[in-house]
């Protein structure tokens, strides 16, 4: 699942929590004019392309337990 957020201190109280019904939301929040990917502890991370998806799928083993 993926989420936009308005500020990344949001989306890092949100990433604290893994709904067992759908696991670990991928944050992103607007900075300047791209949007980045927010990491758990609220800095922000790479940047996040709607036509190139690679940050993307990279997130997701790097999430798992």
């Amino acid at each position: 699942m993926l989420e936009t957020k308005h500020d990344a201190k949001d989306a890092s109280k949100k990433a604290q929590h893994r709904p067992q019904s759908y696991g670990k939301v991928l944050f992103v929040t607007k900075d300047n004019t791209r949007l980045r990917i927010v990491n758990d502890d609220g800095s922000l991370g790479a940047d996040f392309d709607w036509v190139d998806l690679t940050p993307a799928w990279q997130w997701i083993p790097a999430t798992r337990h």
